[in-house]
């Protein structure tokens, strides 16, 4: 799976923390253990994506 994560304004070092819980998550939620994931800061129009389970 590869994404982007849309992310408020935090500092880099916090970076590999949020990865670290959003892999464990996809692992955890959806048996996803492959992960290509971008940061990118948050986009102004408000835009934006949640995760739920597949029906």
């Amino acid at each position: 799976m590869s994404a982007h994560i849309s992310v408020r304004d935090m500092m880099v070092s916090d970076c590999p923390d949020l990865l670290s819980k959003v892999e464990g998550m996809l692992r955890e939620e959806f048996g996803i253990t492959h992960t290509t994931l971008q940061l990118e800061c948050a986009r102004s129009d408000g835009s934006s994506c949640s995760f739920s389970k597949p029906d």
